[in-house]
C-alpha cells in the first residue's frame, strides 16, 4: 500500500498546483471524462495483446481515479476518500466469503448489500 499513499501524496500536490494554475483540473469533470476515454481503449489493447499499452492505460485510469476521488472529496460530493476504500473492502470481503461458503448465492449477497444500502439512504434522508 506504500504506492497508494505515494500516489495520493502526488494527487494532493497536483490538486494544489491546479488550484493555482489550471482551475479546470481542480474539479472532478476532466478526470471523469478521462477515465471514460481510457476505459474505452482497454478492449482494443487486450484484443491486440498489447501488454505495454494496456498497462499504460490501466495506470492512467488508476491515476485519474485517484484524482477523481480527491476532487470529489474537495468538492464535498464525498466525505472522505477513505470511506470509498472501506466500503469496497466491506462489500468485497462479504462477497468473497459468500463464494467460499457455497450455501450463499452471489445474487443473494448482492441483494442483501443493495437492501442494506437502501436502508442507510432512507435513514440518511430522514435525518436531514
Amino acid at each position: 500500500m506504500h504506492h497508494m499513499s505515494h500516489i495520493f501524496h502526488l494527487v494532493e500536490q497536483k490538486y494544489e498546483y491546479s488550484l493555482r494554475k489550471d482551475t479546470t483540473r481542480a474539479t472532478h469533470v476532466p478526470y471523469f471524462k478521462a477515465i471514460q476515454h481510457f476505459i474505452s481503449q482497454l478492449e482494443e489493447h487486450i484484443r491486440a495483446n498489447n501488454t505495454e499499452a494496456l498497462e499504460t492505460e490501466l495506470s492512467d485510469i488508476l491515476r485519474d481515479y485517484c484524482n477523481l476521488l480527491h476532487t470529489l472529496e474537495k468538492e464535498w460530493y464525498i466525505n472522505q476518500k477513505k470511506n470509498i476504500f472501506d466500503k469496497c473492502l466491506e462489500k468485497y470481503e462479504e462477497r468473497v466469503s459468500g463464494h467460499r461458503d457455497e450455501s450463499i448465492d452471489r445474487t443473494e449477497t448482492k441483494t442483501l448489500q443493495s437492501s442494506r444500502l437502501f436502508h442507510k439512504q432512507v435513514l440518511s434522508d430522514n435525518t436531514q
